[in-house]
Parts: structure tokens; sequence; C-alpha cells
């Protein structure tokens, strides 16, 4: 059940950053008039229930190296730009799917 979960967690990370390519970033706000997201918005829209929400949360923070103190909220608002999000939520996602390979892609059934 938790490979389910993380490979969910990767898929959300990837839809949040196509969300924010597709309707734009926000910061300092979920979103704004116009609506643009931020990260954290983005992965609360694109998650089908609060497992994956938090599964997505944590594989980021980890990817940022911010596990332990830090928040996807506070990292949104000091983040240089739409790409540097995008980027990120991508590259989160690759990242656990390289660490954390599925049932299949280990051989087992």
């Amino acid at each position: 059940m938790r490979e389910a979960i993380e490979t969910d967690a990767r898929w959300v990370l990837e839809l949040a950053a196509d969300l924010i390519e597709r309707v734009g970033w926000t910061r300092q706000q979920q979103c704004d008039s116009h609506g643009r997201v931020c990260a954290l918005e983005a992965i609360r829209e694109t998650s089908g229930n609060l497992g994956e929400r938090a599964a997505a949360c944590d594989l980021l923070l980890e990817h940022l190296g911010l596990k332990k103190d830090g928040s996807i909220a506070n990292w949104n608002d000091q983040a240089r730009s739409r790409g540097v999000v995008i980027r990120e939520l991508r590259a989160a996602a690759r990242e656990q799917t390289i660490l954390s390979p599925t049932r299949a892609e280990r051989g087992l059934k």
C-alpha cells in the first residue's frame, strides 16, 4: 500500500507542475484573483485524497532538504520564479521514481 501511495504522490507532483504551467504561479496566497496557484494549492487541487496530498508534500519536502523543519508554503514564497517551482516539483517526482521503484520495476508481482 505504501508503494501505491508513493506512486500516486509522484503523479500528484507532476500534475501540480502541469497545473502551475497552465494557470500560473503565485506567492503569499493560495490562489490569486487571476486563478494562479501556489505550489501547495497546486498539490491540494491535484491530489485525490488527504493521504496522497500528505505523501506528495513529504516527497517534495524531502527533495528540497526541508523534511525536518520546512514548509512548502515558505519555500514557495521564497522561490525566485514559476520556473523554479515547476522544475523542483518535477525533480522531486523523478527523484522519488529513481529512489523508490515500483514493484514492477523491481521485477515483483
